[in-house]
């Protein structure tokens, strides 16, 4: 009967520490070394990396193709959290009002800002992965 007990203590706080883990809000930003996040479903997208840099990213459309092209090629921008503000400091500053593995809401501008995320096996995230970085499109925007 001891044994049995044991064993439940042990699942029992098994699972207790587990349902308690909370993933914090840089590793959902930056799931891996790279994730990309969609702009309130526009042709902006950005690329958050775990070195704390961001790139934007937007979507043109030809009459033959839909292509991506980076917007600011000289260097990454930074990103940073602070306490619950995410900085990107080329692209936006807000406060997190809401965030999850695939969705971010940041309050500061009107209406907010609504990230998404860029599923890693769709064929934006293909594109977005294969974008050139022209450095005229600085200029351009």
């Amino acid at each position: 009967m001891k044994k049995i007990i044991g064993l439940f203590a042990i699942v029992s706080l098994l699972v207790l520490s587990m349902s308690s883990c909370k993933r914090s809000s840089s590793d959902i930003i930056c799931d891996g070394d790279f994730c990309y996040w969609q702009r309130d479903n526009s042709n902006n997208y950005y690329r958050f990396d775990k070195n704390g840099k961001v790139r934007g990213y937007n979507e043109y459309t030809t009459t033959h193709k839909i292509f991506m092209q980076g917007v600011n090629p000289m260097y990454n921008e930074p990103w940073s959290l602070h306490d619950d503000t995410l900085l990107a400091s080329y692209f936006f500053k807000g406060r997190i009002v809401f965030i999850r593995d695939t969705l971010i809401i940041l309050e500061g501008y009107n209406p907010p800002i609504i990230l998404h995320k860029v599923d890693r096996n769709s064929s934006t995230f293909r594109k977005l992965k294969a974008a050139p970085i022209d450095p005229h499109d600085y200029f351009l925007m």
